[in-house]
């Protein structure tokens, strides 16, 4: 029969496993990093898009608060512009009405002028 119970391995043995005990506490040791790194990834994502909803709607304020404004300035655009029309057009009535006045006049000088000479 074998030796019951084992007796521990000698120091050469022990040293000869060393290297290849290392190595795979170093593996073992560089997975628990990259498995923390996720996890800490993870969080970050987590604490990101539970501040997302709060983020977008500030920004949809923001937003909204300059297309009023922009809306506003818009208005006073085109009510300032329609009133530079209405004052043009006002301007070119009374000239046409100048210039129908003028005209008149002109036609009855030009009726006098052709009565006596004729």
């Amino acid at each position: 029969m074998g030796s019951w119970p084992r007796s521990p391995p000698s120091r050469p043995r022990n040293a000869q496993r060393r290297p290849a005990a290392e190595a795979s506490l170093e593996q073992h040791q560089a997975e628990i990093d990259e498995l923390y790194r996720q996890v800490e990834l993870s969080q970050k994502e987590h604490e990101e898009a539970e501040g997302k909803p709060e983020q977008r709607a500030a920004t949809r304020d923001s937003q909204a608060e300059r297309d009023a404004q922009q809306a506003a300035f818009d208005e006073r655009e085109c009510i300032s512009k329609i009133n530079d029309i209405n004052s043009s057009f006002n301007v070119l009535h009374e000239q046409l009405g100048q210039a129908d006045q003028n005209l008149e006049q002109l036609a009855g000088r030009a009726r006098q002028h052709r009565r006596p000479g004729r």
